[in-house]
């Protein structure tokens, strides 16, 4: 399981991230492909040593200065700094999942990057130490459609419009920050999301069955949404599966389908050069 740590403050990576204000950044196309990836913020320091300690657990730790990971695989450390769901980035070499390393980058003194900096710098070091060359891919494949479940368009039980739009800007900063009128829960076999936009329930819902999720419903406008599931239900462990909370509680419905997939490739990564 990997951790991540920002600000002092940690929680588990259950799927792929650790829910936050910010989930499910989009990165341009320019940012993704190698033509014009030279220009940009770029870390000081940086020091990419092999971990050999034998150990699965990783970590992450976010600070003001910079970036600091310990045992990640090269694998995790693109996925981060593309925001690249696993079930969405292929190619590269046994290595890049096997391998394990210790990287520690910080800015320059007194620059506090964003979360968007800090994210292309980790992809110009990922570029300069590893050589990474990655590309954006669309084809056709296997899909979910989300839809309304019910004819008449109600919804179910636990979906319904919000007060507030917690992730504009014009909602005001001090009820963004408020857990009882913004919070944001993701854990195993659970959401709960408040003044939220559809697309990030779909997110979630791509990363938890690692296919993407197209959005049918025609919705729009945040939400306040609860879902529960039973992620391995058993006769000793009752529960609905995740189709059956879609449905039951959220009054939609995932087809099964056929669309475009976006995937992110591997062309090129070598094992990084020396500090």
């Amino acid at each position: 399981m990997l951790i991540i740590k920002s600000s002092g403050r940690s929680c588990p990576l259950v799927v792929l991230f650790c829910i936050s204000y910010a989930i499910w950044n989009s990165v341009s196309l320019q940012a993704q492909t190698s033509s014009a990836q030279s220009a940009g913020p770029t870390f000081e320091i940086a020091s990419v040593k092999q971990n050999t300690s034998g150990s699965l657990s990783a970590t992450q730790q976010r600070t003001p200065e910079g970036l600091t990971f310990t045992n990640a695989t090269v694998r995790s450390l693109v996925e981060y700094g593309y925001d690249i769901p696993d079930y969405q980035l292929t190619g590269g070499p046994d290595w890049t999942v096997t391998d394990r390393f210790d990287v520690v980058a910080k800015a320059t003194d007194g620059l506090k990057p964003s979360r968007d900096d800090l994210n292309l710098m980790l992809q110009g070091l990922l570029r300069d130490r590893f050589a990474l060359q990655l590309r954006k891919a669309t084809e056709a494949g296997s899909v979910y459609l989300l839809v309304l479940a019910k004819q008449d368009r109600k919804l179910g039980e636990h979906l319904h419009r919000a007060p507030v739009d917690c992730t504009s800007d014009l909602t005001p900063l001090n009820v963004r920050d408020d857990t009882a009128q913004c919070g944001l829960q993701y854990g195993r076999g659970k959401i709960t999301a408040h003044g939220r936009p559809l697309s990030l329930l779909i997110a979630l819902l791509a990363s938890t069955l690692k296919q993407t999720v197209v959005d049918n419903t025609g919705l729009s406008g945040a939400f306040d949404f609860q879902l529960e599931w039973a992620r391995d239900p058993t006769p000793e462990v009752p529960g609905p599966s995740l189709f059956t909370a879609v449905q039951e509680q959220l009054g939609l419905k995932m087809d099964s389908g056929r669309g475009a997939v976006q995937k992110f490739v591997i062309d090129h990564i070598e094992k990084p050069t020396s500090n």
